[in-house]
């Protein structure tokens, strides 16, 4: 019988893969961006990726980088 012990992921994990989703879906974001984004909303996983693709569509459809000021102005 197989037993695996899974860890909550630290603050710095969650960036990090928060930035390779990113990278992934063809857009990079900045580490200050992400901090931002988890001071400010859920630190869930699902929750942080849901808001990753939001934040992707909404820079897609306004043609503009994802900074702090567009996180704002997009989930305000």
């Amino acid at each position: 019988c197989l037993s695996l012990e899974l860890k909550p992921l630290s603050d710095e994990d969650k960036l990090d893969v928060l930035g390779k989703i990113a990278k992934q879906k063809g857009f990079s974001i900045d580490k200050e961006v992400l901090y931002y984004l988890i001071r400010r909303y859920s630190r869930s996983m699902n929750d942080l990726i849901q808001l990753i693709q939001k934040l992707d569509a909404f820079s897609l459809q306004e043609h503009q980088k994802i900074t702090i000021p567009f996180v704002k102005k997009c989930l305000i």
